[in-house]
Order: C-alpha cells, then structure tokens, then sequence
C-alpha cells in the first residue's frame, strides 16, 4: 500500500506543532516560585594572600541541611556535611591549599546528594585551580 503524496509533511507539521506547544509549556516558569526556594552557589575570592571558597544561599528561603563534595585532582574525594543556610548566609570551606608543593585543582559541588529542592539545580559546582 502506498502512502498519499502529502501524508508525510501533514505527520511532520503534526510533530512540530506538538513539539512546540510542549517547549512553550516547559520553558515558562513561575518567578513568584523560584524566589520562594534556596540556592547554593560556590563563590571563589582570592588575593595576594587569601583564597576563599564559600557556599552562599543565594535563594529566598533557607537551605535545609545538605553534603558538598570535594574531588581533588588527586584522586582524593573528601564529602563535607553543611547545616541549614539562611538567605545569604554563607559556609566556608578551607580546603588545604599546600599538596605536597605541586598545583591542582578542587571539583566542588553543593548539594551533591540533591538534599535541597533549589531555584537553580545548574550552578552547584565550580572547578578550582591551587597554583603552588
């Protein structure tokens, strides 16, 4: 049996209308929700003297307790408890900055075990290069 001339532009007109609406409804997002829920960002300063990492609640609301893991270039894997954050409360992390006089690099990553249902699930984790 042979299908009509038209039959298979009608099918993909179809699929993309349906694709389409499904984007639309996906994609909108309710701002009034997402400043109603935490969101841990890693933030890195550093100066002459000082480099400072820290875990913000950059959200609206506070965190709830959660884990952050610390995977060095080394192979070493280090998973750090966090207690609950209030909306721009910060938590430190210091993690040694000397291994052995050689440079790497630290992996964090906030939240790592999905503990807190976040505004931005996106931006929990930042790469970190140690120059010795």
């Amino acid at each position: 049996m042979r299908s009509p001339k038209y039959a298979a532009p009608a099918a993909m007109l179809m699929a993309l209308t349906l694709t389409t609406s499904f984007t639309a409804h996906a994609a909108a997002k309710d701002d009034a929700l997402l400043a109603t829920r935490p969101n841990l960002v890693i933030e890195v300063t550093a100066d002459a003297t000082d480099q400072s990492l820290v875990i913000r609640n950059a959200g609206g609301v506070a965190s709830g307790p959660c884990h952050v893991r610390l995977h060095f270039s080394t192979n070493e894997i280090c998973t750090l408890p966090i207690m609950e954050l209030q909306p721009g409360a910060v938590e430190k992390l210091w993690p040694a900055l000397a291994r052995n006089g050689k440079s790497y690099t630290i992996q964090i990553e906030a939240d790592c075990f999905r503990e807190v249902a976040e505004s931005n699930e996106h931006d929990n984790d930042v790469s970190v290069r140690i120059l010795q």
